[in-house]
């Protein structure tokens, strides 16, 4: 036992002594635990822990399928939506939901605030329940019956002080009173980033309305494959494209699982993560690129630090117009200042940096792998957001395009 303190001591006076080198290796050391702590909780995210609604692995998010573009996620329009719901037999449930912003004129300060429009199964859908009063019912959704409202838990405590009465009260959106008549859980989001919900009231004109607008998710059937609804859908698609030619030409239904639509790409951001760490099989990947010296790891963790905070920058700055799913809001303003000035992704810029200084600080091939699977993952998601953003904007995000780069300041 005195031999082991001995030793404790003489190494503590050699860590005191050489107090660079100690800082490195404690750097060094912090970095690695908290890579592989990151890289876990992705893990435990992505690839372990169930999505937060009831029997998660039943829902789908159908969309649109644009053949002539090659677009399968397309928002889905109101006359779709409204047979499909009709005439499906592989779901027990189909909901829609858009976002849109009001502003709130009654309660504190004016505010324009981010708003949910649901159809009056989207609560049931996911199987979700109010924390206080109840969420969104099928009457709330007729003519006459919608002007009611249910509260995020955060906008409740923030707007209202966590009223314990607040249940029954009103408030004014654009004008029109709106009875609150729930408040969800703290942990509930409902694929949104919003403070509240409203119903949408859909009436026979939107069964012969044009325009593509609405998100929609739906629940399997007990024993019902993804298949096997999909195989239906594709039967109501063609039904659909007789009975509106001029509207559905061309268009026909994609379903995706709700777990795949959210973590898709994330799943393909940990194939990047999990390249960069652990000890990779294929010898040729763990050979360096740079050398084993001290100047790549600290300009690889200034990088990857940069990288980070740039992508924190950009995720503020676009603020609520940011969603989960690749869709333009309704109300989605054209952001081009803050970061956007320089970039039009410049959240995927960030992310990519931060990658490639994780790859300059490990110093091996791998790393570098990693950071060409990231740049392929995030060019072809930007392309899809694109498109959306051209059509949507039209000539002044054209304009935008050909004025500042994609990714790569002057470059790229």
């Amino acid at each position: 036992m005195d031999t082991f303190w001995q030793d404790l001591k003489f190494g503590a006076r050699m860590l005191l002594k050489h107090r660079g080198i100690t800082a490195v290796a404690v750097l060094a050391l912090a970095l690695g635990i908290g890579a592989n702590t990151a890289i876990f909780s992705v893990i435990e995210a992505v690839l372990l822990r169930r999505l937060p609604y009831s029997e998660s692995d039943r829902l789908a998010v159908v969309w649109e399928n644009n053949f002539k573009r090659d677009r399968k996620t397309n928002v889905v329009g109101s006359a779709n939506f409204m047979r499909w719901k009709d005439w499906n037999h592989s779901f027990e449930s189909m909901a829609a939901f858009a976002e849109w912003a009001a502003n709130v004129t009654d309660v504190g300060e004016p505010e324009r605030v981010p708003i949910g429009a649901v159809t009056a199964e989207f609560f049931t859908t996911l199987r979700a329940s109010a924390a206080r009063g109840r969420t969104i019912l099928p009457e709330h959704g007729k003519p006459g019956a919608g002007d009611v409202v249910v509260l995020s838990d955060g906008y409740w405590k923030r707007r209202f002080g966590a009223d314990p009465d607040i249940v029954g009260k009103t408030l004014t959106l654009d004008g029109r009173k709106q009875s609150i008549i729930g408040v969800m859980p703290a942990a509930f989001h409902g694929l949104m980033v919003v403070d509240l919900w409203s119903p949408i009231v859909l009436t026979e004109q939107h069964r012969n309305a044009r325009g593509r607008w609405m998100v929609v998710i739906a629940r399997l059937k007990p024993g019902v494959s993804f298949q096997t609804a999909q195989a239906e859908m594709n039967t109501i698609a063609t039904r659909t494209r007789a009975e509106l030619p001029d509207f559905d030409a061309g268009w026909g239904v994609n379903i995706v699982s709700l777990r795949e639509q959210l973590v898709g790409d994330v799943r393909l951001a940990l194939v990047v993560l999990l390249l960069l760490f652990p000890t990779i099989p294929l010898a040729i990947l763990g050979e360096r690129f740079l050398p084993a010296a001290v100047w790549p790891f600290w300009l690889g963790s200034i990088l990857t630090a940069a990288g980070l905070l740039f992508t924190v920058w950009a995720r503020r700055h676009l603020g609520k117009n940011w969603s989960a799913i690749v869709t333009i809001k309704e109300g989605h303003e054209f952001i081009a200042s803050g970061p956007y000035a320089y970039v039009r992704h410049p959240i995927y810029t960030g992310l990519l940096a931060a990658f490639a200084g994780s790859a300059i600080a490990l110093g091996e091939w791998r790393g570098v792998l990693a950071v060409a699977i990231g740049a392929w993952a995030f060019w072809r998601k930007l392309r899809l957001e694109e498109t959306w953003m051209r059509q949507h904007f039209g000539e002044a995000y054209q304009a935008y395009c050909r004025r500042v780069a994609a990714l790569v300041p002057f470059v790229l």
